[in-house]
């Protein structure tokens, strides 16, 4: 089961559903209709198991000149059947896929071409492997890969909506550009660092997207605190080293402690028994944990470089508040410490009523 997970680039439940569903796969891996088939959870802690006795290069070595020892010769995006015929994988017509939809068999859609029809498993009932999301015959929903999409569509929206929040609390498309740069920075060396980690430890291919969004998350929020108060000491009279220090000194010290904070927060994800809550988990930490380190080396070298100019490009009638403690802010905090109980219950209620 673990050949099929990694030649065809599964999640384990995936493997898991596949091997149930396939007789061709269940057949594979030695298997009969009757025989039990072990769940992702014992998946995951067998792989871990070969992982920590270092065997499991070796295990799939040995499977490889077994198989090239009775003359076949599997290789990664081909998909492998009971007879180890390697079979490539089909682009079906939304034609075909209507039909397969309906009910239609291979030999049925495909009656005038017998050779493309063998390259289809006939014994499976989910034939559209990955597709929308539908409830089988018994109405369960089938196990489907819809993470990453929806991953990268949410990537895609946030990234100018990001910018313009951020331009509407800089007023300045310099210093708007600042934090996404320290993001960026972090999202880069966090996916280096899980790509050396994943030679060890085994990562769902989901990890990405939630280094894109966890990056971004803590690389502008960190970058805010520092960028924000060196402004304000600038306006203060402080000079740019001054004003720099003074940021970095107090700013860094609460960068720090969220960070950790964050980190302890998400390594509640491995307690969870599950692989892709996991790497998640694991994903999100080394994010936030480069995201930090950059806060406090990368971001001051590059506010040192762009000194007063971090304001440049400003935009007019944007971001101009009325300096400390003043603007809509400003405002909003006076009327909330004037009368702290009536926003407290408020919250305290909505919070309740969300929990239903």
């Amino acid at each position: 089961m673990l050949v099929l997970q990694a030649l065809n680039g599964l999640f384990l439940e995936q493997t898991e559903f596949l091997v149930k569903d396939l007789l061709s796969w269940m057949r594979f891996c030695g298997l009969g209709p009757g025989d039990a088939v072990p769940d992702a959870n014992t998946l995951w802690d067998f792989r871990e198991a070969l992982i920590a006795a270092d065997a499991l290069d070796a295990l799939f070595a040995r499977l490889d000149r077994a198989i090239s020892e009775a003359g076949y010769l599997p290789m990664s995006g081909q998909i492998m059947d009971a007879t180890l015929v390697a079979a490539p994988r089909q682009r079906n017509t939304e034609d075909e896929k209507a039909r397969i939809k309906a009910g239609e068999t291979a030999k049925e859609i495909w009656k005038d071409e017998p050779f493309k029809a063998r390259q289809k498993d006939v014994d499976a009932r989910w034939t559209v492997k990955f597709s929308k999301a539908r409830p089988a015959e018994d109405g369960q929903k089938q196990q489907i890969d819809i993470a990453n999409e929806d991953f990268s569509r949410a990537g895609i929206i946030n990234l100018p909506i990001t910018f313009a929040i951020l331009i509407l609390a800089f007023g300045a498309l310099l210093a708007a550009a600042v934090p996404l740069a320290l993001a960026f920075a972090a999202i880069i060396v966090a996916m280096g660092a899980l790509a050396i980690i994943s030679q060890t430890f085994a990562l769902e291919q989901s990890y990405s997207q939630i280094v894109l969004l966890m990056g971004l998350a803590s690389g502008i929020d960190y970058s805010l605190f520092v960028i924000s108060r060196y402004r304000s000491e600038r306006r203060a009279g402080r000079s740019k080293e001054e004003a720099l220090q003074v940021a970095s000194g107090t700013s860094g010290k609460a960068i720090v402690f969220a960070g950790a904070t964050t980190v302890f927060a998400v390594a509640g994800l491995f307690l969870v028994n599950d692989q892709v809550f996991a790497s998640l988990g694991l994903a999100a930490m080394v994010v936030v944990i480069f995201a930090v380190i950059l806060s406090m080396t990368l971001l001051p070298a590059l506010i040192a470089m762009l000194g007063d100019n971090v304001n440049r490009l400003s935009i007019p009638f944007i971001g101009r508040g009325g300096g400390e403690g003043g603007g809509v802010w400003g405002r909003i905090v006076d009327l909330v410490m004037a009368r702290p109980l009536i926003p407290a219950v408020v919250t305290v209620v909505a919070l309740l009523a969300m929990t239903y």
